[in-house]
């Protein structure tokens, strides 16, 4: 059994490496989007192995098809979508995978 102490998080040198590996895709995604998609596929594969989860933001940033990171204008194309009940539609611009994220209306916020 192992020992719970204070301050300890579990698989940090696997966070720490999947930061790494995130910046660098961030890096050289205007210059090198293969090497990009190289890293982003990495920090991917690091993640499942450890068991560890993504922040949503980061898996909405890396394509599912290519694993090109997503810079809005470069390499990938938003939209607002009304018909389906708005949705924001991002299609990358690399291998046309098209990925669809609830955003919701202002009119529904709750008020306090």
């Amino acid at each position: 059994m192992e020992k719970v102490t204070e301050g300890f998080v579990r698989g940090s040198d696997a966070f720490e490496r999947m930061n790494y590996l995130y910046q660098l895709s961030e890096y050289w995604s205007k210059t090198n989007p293969n090497l990009s998609a190289h890293y982003a596929k990495l920090m991917v594969a690091i993640s499942k192995k450890s068991v560890l989860r993504l922040d949503r933001s980061i898996k909405r940033s890396v394509c599912k098809g290519c694993g090109v990171f997503l810079s809005e204008g470069e390499t990938v194309r938003s939209r607002y979508a009304k018909e389906h009940n708005g949705q924001m539609v991002c299609i990358c611009k690399r291998c046309g995978v098209m990925k669809r994220y609830p955003c919701p209306k202002d009119d529904k916020k709750k008020k306090s």
